[in-house]
């Protein structure tokens, strides 16, 4: 019998928590044996609350870890809500007995921070990459839906962790196990772990023209220090000119709305996720001039960004205080 062990952060994602614990409740209930010894922890115990408000209710950290042969992490949220002392050595103490170590969603941030993803492969949810980068930037983490890498487990989370735990599950029990639980939440279409975590970019942007997805592309690529038109539509290898038709017909809104939709699309993510400065933020969203930042910001939503991340925050705190 395997004893799993899961972390829970306040404000982690139910839907990445579900798809991780009910495959293996499943597993137990289909095959008529205890395969998985389940519990759940968080600093201190309690009702914690997830991202959605639902509330589960926890037992402390588990101090006899010596016996645990997983110990998953399920986070999101804000990053003020990813800093545990008391998780950061109940991961280490764990680690130092041998377990496997598994992050979901924005579970890997506890994982990085106690040191066990140096020279490990491993990947976290596409929205948190940015900010990842900006705290850990010697890690790389990889666009994988999941990423098993000896005793470390990272999970984008999603639906994604349901194909990471009937990995677990094959290999702990069986694979004609593995698809009768799949089958068991209709399922029956599973990924796998490489597969990308996003759709594509013609997907994401609704694009059908293969030049203007290449260069929406580029642009992500290049938030920080933003190329020209002039620039992309020369490795378009097609006038600059020609490239703002495309992008006018095949989006409806200029070369320079879309870059700059994609800047302020990240601004937003680092101002609701982070502590990092707005001066910090606008220059990761490519801006030199903090007063141009914010003037820019302010125009496109309508509040400032301390004040749109000031209402984000009250907003959360407020749904918390509903959860008591």
């Amino acid at each position: 019998m395997a004893k799993i062990a899961f972390i829970l952060v306040s404000g982690f994602p139910l839907m990445s928590f579900s798809a991780t614990l009910e495959p293996l409740r499943a597993a137990n209930h289909i095959s008529n044996q205890k395969l998985f010894d389940l519990s759940l922890h968080s600093d201190g115990g309690g009702w914690v609350s997830s991202s959605g408000g639902m509330a589960v209710e926890t037992q402390d950290l588990p101090q006899a870890t010596e016996d645990l042969s997983h110990l998953f992490v399920v986070a999101g949220g804000h990053v003020d809500q990813w800093r545990s002392r008391r998780i950061d050595a109940c991961i280490r103490r764990t680690a130092r007995h041998g377990a496997t170590i598994g992050g979901i969603t924005a579970g890997p941030f506890f994982l990085a921070r106690a040191g066990l993803l140096t020279d490990r492969r491993f990947t976290i949810h596409w929205e948190h990459v940015d900010l990842f980068q900006e705290m850990f930037p010697l890690l790389t983490p990889e666009p994988a839906r999941f990423v098993r890498d000896g005793n470390r487990v990272t999970c984008g989370g999603g639906i994604a962790a349901l194909d990471l735990m009937s990995s677990l599950i094959a290999e702990r029990a069986d694979a004609g196990l593995a698809q009768r639980v799949s089958e068991w939440f209709l399922y029956t279409k599973g990924s796998f772990a490489g597969d990308p975590q996003r759709g594509s970019v013609s997907d994401r942007h609704i694009v059908t023209n293969s030049i203007v997805s290449a260069a929406i592309s580029r642009m992500e690529d290049n938030i920080a220090a933003p190329l020209s038109r002039e620039e992309i539509a020369e490795e378009m290898d097609i006038s600059s000119r020609h490239l703002e038709r495309l992008f006018i017909k095949y989006t409806g809104a200029s070369f320079s709305e879309i870059y700059m939709r994609c800047r302020m699309t990240l601004a937003q993510r680092l101002l609701w996720q982070s502590t990092v400065s707005i001066s910090d933020v606008s220059l990761a969203s490519g801006f030199s001039s903090l007063p141009h930042f914010s003037r820019t910001f302010t125009k496109r939503y309508g509040k400032s960004p301390s004040r749109w991340r000031q209402q984000i925050l009250e907003d959360s705190h407020w749904l918390r205080r509903q959860e008591r």
